[in-house]
């Protein structure tokens, strides 16, 4: 959506007042839900293509799947995970995981060949409430370096986030954090993945 946004020659036009009905969503999620709502839906209300849980620990996941979350639907994105949690985690089906360094593609890959990754980079944290930058994100010098080793060890590196802090009151953040976001879509584009 940000790279659509970035990019786009047209006016983009957004719907709704900006709250997420879904944390994270992959592409041919939202295309499959889109199409089953326009084959399907004969009404006037928005469509919520569903939910998704961001976890940093095995507590929390096993919290979630205990009411009933699909694993499919979790995203593990503490920026150290242990090899035996990424063991725990894959062998109870969570397939998303962030990844803020070359050492965390290559552990995520060796533990779940098949694990859909996302980059999460260092964005600004300036006005917010609680700043976390130094605790998440790879710094962009090296960005390359995680591209090229997800190339290298044949990873599924499918999206890019970053966090701005919580209770992030400076519109700044974001825009420094969606712009970074694009150039390294780009670095990916331009490798492939």
């Amino acid at each position: 959506l940000i790279r659509k946004m970035i990019e786009s020659p047209h006016e983009v036009t957004l719907w709704g007042d900006g709250t997420p009905t879904r944390e994270f969503l992959y592409v041919d999620d939202a295309a499959e839900g889109l199409i089953a709502a326009a084959e399907r839906y004969d009404d006037a209300d928005p469509v919520n293509l569903g939910a998704g849980f961001e976890i940093a620990s095995i507590a929390e996941l096993d919290i979630l799947i205990g009411l009933g979350v699909p694993p499919a639907e979790i995203f593990y994105s503490n920026p150290m995970k242990s090899r035996a949690y990424l063991e725990y985690a894959a062998a109870k089906g969570v397939e998303w995981y962030v990844v803020d360094s070359v050492e965390e593609i290559r552990k995520v890959q060796s533990v779940k060949a098949d694990a859909k990754m996302y980059l999460r980079i260092d964005a600004p944290n300036i006005g917010s409430d609680w700043p976390l930058s130094g605790k998440f994100g790879a710094h962009m010098s090296d960005v390359p370096e995680c591209i090229e080793t997800a190339v290298a060890c044949q990873a599924d590196l499918a999206g890019v986030t970053f966090h701005v802090g919580s209770q992030c009151l400076n519109p700044e953040n974001w825009r420094v954090g969606m712009e970074r976001a694009r150039k390294v879509f780009a670095s990916m584009r331009a490798v492939g993945l």
